[in-house]
């Protein structure tokens, strides 16, 4: 009987020393990229529920549901996206789409290279809230549903937008700290849109901020 004991405790043990390599073996997801920040902030002018304007209320609200940042004109506004959830992101999708298509930058496919609308039905697919084209809807999955290609293509993306922008970019001071864009310049996409700003440290406040920097640099 001793014997026995002694064997179910040392198992118990070996059990118990497995369980816990095992669990502090699992891997941490790696923190999200720039590129993967920036593209779940919202943009859109209006609340999704109500169509006023996101600072009308004077109580805007924001809350990341499904990987992405929605900002409403009032908490209130929440209650109403919960009863209807799929009626809301598929709004949310389609402005998105909307208001970033003629700005888009590239012809190809995200996933495949191959041209976007080689197949004749182009997948105007939404990350977070960034319009991402694909030749199929399998081909959309096969990068969204995976963070490794998921950044890998946003950085792919963006890089085609500061390709078609910088020559035509207007602005030479920073919208952040007002100075002159110098060496150092860096180029940062925020929905599709172009934005330089004069250092490293006013990258990480777009990061931070997409959507009060975007309103900044716009004009007007």
């Amino acid at each position: 009987m001793m014997k026995r004991a002694l064997m179910v405790l040392v198992a118990c043990g070996l059990w118990t020393s497995l369980s816990m390599s095992d669990e502090a073996a699992t891997p941490t997801p790696p923190p999200p990229t720039d590129e993967i920040v920036i593209a779940q902030a919202y943009l859109l002018p209006n609340c999704p529920i109500s169509n006023k304007a996101v600072g009308s209320m004077d109580a805007a609200a924001s809350k990341k549901i499904d990987g992405r940042i929605v900002m409403v004109c009032c908490p209130g506004c929440f209650k109403r996206y919960e009863r209807t959830p799929e009626k809301y992101k598929a709004k949310i999708d389609q402005q998105v789409i909307e208001s970033q298509l003629a700005d888009y930058p590239m012809t190809n496919c995200l996933a495949s290279g191959r041209p976007i609308d080689v197949k004749g039905t182009p997948t105007n697919a939404v990350y977070g809230n960034r319009l991402m084209r694909f030749c199929c809807g399998g081909c959309a999955d096969y990068v969204i549903k995976d963070p490794a290609r998921l950044a890998s293509a946003l950085k792919k993306l963006d890089a085609a937008a500061i390709a078609k922008q910088k020559p035509t970019y207007a602005s030479t001071t920073c919208p952040i700290s007002n100075e002159e864009l110098g060496e150092g310049a860096v180029d940062v996409v925020v929905g599709g849109k172009l934005i330089r700003v004069c250092c490293g440290a006013c990258h990480k406040k777009v990061v931070k901020d997409s959507r009060g920097i975007m309103a900044a640099a716009s004009p007007g």
